[in-house]
């Protein structure tokens, strides 16, 4: 009798713990038909344990995963095998699915056969979800790490620098090879002036788990500076691994010393003409107050070509803004092209009184165009042409139609344009090699810019040759009209 109490005991104690267990029990026949469960099962179903004990336990799979639930079920009852796979079970309160890790045991009596299955639901959903989101994750790193939008590296706090992507090997001019055998240390790409801000970087980097966005010199494999942008983290569950990021801000660095040269050339050209007209006034006064109307027209005169250079200069940096806004405007119309270039041509040789500009060859057919926009843009090819030939006294033009197109070769015979300048001389605020050196040629860069914009917008283009210091070809080809 004791040992019977014993048993009952021990039963009611393990019902108990099946009863209160959060996981979701029961009990199959090898058909799958439910022959106990326990509470939650009940609760999570939203039914009764007497409706569940009515049902194939396949039943509350996801219908999507049924057909192979089931073949996989008939396999292990078959086998006498495990049964555990990842499964979507119905919630009945929301009508949704979770995901629960599903493991039924085969249930045998002491003669070693398998009298029923017992299944056991373990709730694996908030699991899969942080999966699911390590993986997003993961994608979103891989696509950033591969994109070479901005240089990535994973590092640690004694400088070696674990991974790397291609846009920050390239930035530096180190292969992955070199990366792979620790070559790429963050000793290497620092200046020697900078070793104490890195100790201090690093000291900050640890204390806080973050760099915020600092500007920071590094050292390429050549020895050239490179300036960069540089930020980092600490990695989540690490104590001295980090991801950094730098930014190429070289391009950036060019430009604003670009934009300060302008600035300094900006304000010495357009001073000159203030200057001179202040000068001029002063002259014009005595020159009236003296009753010399002679000396004193000269005096107008010389003023009005600054007025006219002061007026130039305002209206370059005009149309350079327009062209940027995008409200740079053309009057078109039917013209002569080869009759603008004839008078542009005259217009210019009465202005200089060192060069003579000489037309060679013709040119037939209309241009549907604007006038004022394409004088422009030959007054700047010929105006160039004198400016830079001091030694010169000529410059050449010769008219050609070819394939459809109208060829303009203003020729120089003057200090010439290095190669590797000959692009970014159509470059806004760019003069090339003489925006470095001093003052021989004054000018602000912007001519050849708005020209070059005028051109393409009627579908043409202005090519160069040229060598140093033998002068310069520009070519103006203009589409047509049939």
């Amino acid at each position: 009798m004791c040992q019977i109490n014993g048993f009952q005991q021990v039963e009611e104690e393990l019902r108990l713990i099946v009863e209160k267990t959060p996981n979701l029990i029961w009990v199959a026949t090898p058909d799958g038909s439910i022959t106990f469960c326990n509470q939650s099962l009940a609760d999570y179903t939203g039914l009764k344990c007497e409706q569940i004990m009515k049902e194939n336990w396949l039943r509350f799979i996801h219908p999507g995963e049924q057909h192979a639930a089931a073949a996989a079920w008939k396999e292990a009852v078959q086998t006498d095998s495990v049964y555990e796979e990842e499964h979507r079970l119905g919630n009945g309160a929301g009508g949704t699915y979770h995901w629960f890790l599903v493991r039924v045991v085969p249930l045998k009596k002491v003669g070693g056969s398998t009298v029923k299955w017992l299944g056991v639901c373990t709730n694996i959903d908030e699991q899969k979800r942080l999966e699911k989101s390590l993986r997003v994750s993961e994608a979103c790193f891989s696509a950033l790490f591969q994109s070479n939008i901005l240089g990535l590296t994973i590092g640690d706090s004694n400088g070696l620098i674990h991974d790397a992507n291609e846009a920050f090997l390239s930035m530096l001019g180190y292969t992955r090879d070199e990366l792979l055998n620790g070559t790429v240390r963050v000793e290497a790409l620092t200046p020697p002036e900078s070793h104490s801000l890195n100790k201090q970087i690093f000291r900050n980097l640890l204390e806080t788990g973050v760099l915020s966005p600092i500007e920071k010199d590094h050292l390429s494999k050549d020895g050239n500076l490179v300036p960069t942008l540089v930020g980092a983290a600490l990695l989540e569950g690490e104590q001295s691994q980090h991801i950094a990021f730098l930014l190429d801000m070289t391009e950036r660095k060019e430009l604003e010393r670009r934009k300060d040269e302008f600035i300094s050339i900006a304000s010495h050209e357009l001073k000159v003409p203030l200057t001179a007209l202040t000068l001029l006034s002063s002259r014009l006064r005595k020159k009236l107050t003296g009753n010399d109307g002679f000396a004193a027209e000269q005096v107008l005169t010389r003023m009005e070509g600054q007025v006219r250079t002061l007026t130039r200069l305002i209206n370059d940096l005009l149309d350079v803004s327009k062209i940027q806004m995008g409200k740079f405007d053309y009057a078109d119309e039917s013209l002569d092209l080869a009759s603008l270039i004839h008078e542009v041509v005259a217009e210019c040789q009465h202005a200089t009184t060192t060069h003579t500009l000489e037309v060679h060859g013709a040119l037939s057919g209309s241009f549907v165009g604007d006038r004022d926009r394409l004088s422009q843009v030959v007054t700047n090819l010929l105006t160039n042409a004198v400016k830079y030939s001091p030694q010169a006294n000529r410059v050449d033009i010769h008219l050609s139609r070819s394939s459809g197109y109208a060829r303009i070769h203003v020729q120089d015979y003057g200090v010439g344009i290095p190669k590797e300048q000959q692009q970014i001389i159509f470059e806004r605020f760019n003069r090339g090699t003489y925006s470095r050196k001093e003052r021989a040629f004054p000018g602000l860069g912007m001519g050849l810019y708005i020209a070059q914009e005028i051109v393409k917008h009627y579908q043409g283009e202005i090519l160069v040759e040229s060598e140093e210091g033998k002068g310069a070809i520009f070519t103006l080809s203009l589409p047509m009209a049939l």
